[in-house]
């Protein structure tokens, strides 16, 4: 299986919640946008800023989180993701959703095979799914 991978769903896996999509990891190949350093990171930083972890436990985020990046491809913000985030979708979507969304739309294109989001954002999961794109994980 191909899998894009937002944000909602590393931090949910990594932060070991419940409802963490249960295969997690298992995918034939994996990618996200580089968006995914930045809301994952400033998640991290924010939890430990606000003393609702340990500096230990901040470590222990970073060093997991950099592990699961380098096991999948990174898609660089471009132009032409930024256009196909700045256009219409279908359904309501947020602007960092719409970036995921459009990562993964092109990254399928390109792939030219079928790719799933694993998301745990409803939000993102409608859209995906209006964009002919598969959903794991909601």
């Amino acid at each position: 299986m191909i899998v894009y991978v937002d944000s909602s769903a590393v931090l949910r896996f990594l932060f070991s919640q419940q409802g963490a999509y249960h295969k997690f990891g298992t995918w034939k190949e994996a990618a996200s946008s580089e968006l995914l350093f930045v809301e994952c990171n400033r998640t991290i930083y924010r939890l430990r800023l606000e003393n609702k972890i340990s500096d230990e436990t901040l470590s222990e985020y970073q060093s997991a989180f950099a592990e699961f990046c380098a096991s999948i491809s990174i898609i660089s913000l471009n132009t032409a993701i930024i256009e196909k985030a700045s256009s219409f979708f279908p359904t309501i979507i947020g602007s960092l959703d719409a970036i995921h969304l459009a990562s993964a739309f092109l990254w399928k294109e390109e792939m030219r095979h079928d790719v799933y989001m694993l998301t745990h954002d409803s939000q993102l999961a409608i859209a995906s799914k209006a964009m002919g794109i598969k959903v794991l994980g909601t």
